[in-house]
């Protein structure tokens, strides 16, 4: 069986050298869905559950939104990206770093790496993690 809980946060970014819009600096409100498995518990405040969803938001919240919201996402890996680094950094202002450009492809799978282990603790195997960029758009990242 799986449970699935959904979240959401408003992050900006950019990406230099995008032949489109996406170059200028903008601004998102991403919607995350998190998909997991595990054993329904038959003991407990649980019993009958896979995972508490009030557990589940808890450590969602800690790990992912709590960092990226209302955060500006920067990939390290361009000069654009280095420049305004410095000026957030000086002005103390909540940046969150990726090795990897800001694409929803490399943000999804930086929330299913961190999710993993976590989630690993409570005997809950995550199957996917699904990052809406916009309504229409989104991506889907599960381990193959």
């Amino acid at each position: 069986m799986l449970i699935n809980k959904k979240f959401k946060f408003d992050a900006a970014h950019l990406l230099p050298n995008h032949k489109g819009q996406c170059k200028n600096l903008h601004g998102h409100t991403y919607k995350l869905i998190v998909t997991c498995k595990g054993t329904m518990q038959n003991i407990g405040t649980s019993e009958g559950m896979i995972m508490d969803f009030s557990d589940l938001k808890k450590i969602i919240e800690d790990e992912i939104i709590k960092k990226f919201d209302h955060a500006f996402i920067v990939g390290t890996d361009s000069e654009t990206e280095k420049d305004i680094l410095r000026v957030l950094k000086k002005h103390n202002l909540k940046i969150l770093e990726l090795k990897n450009r800001s694409t929803a492809e490399n943000i999804s799978k930086y929330i299913f790496k961190k999710l993993k282990e976590v989630l690993l603790k409570k005997n809950i195997k995550l199957i996917e993690v699904t990052l809406y960029e916009t309504e229409t758009s989104f991506v889907r990242y599960a381990e193959e």
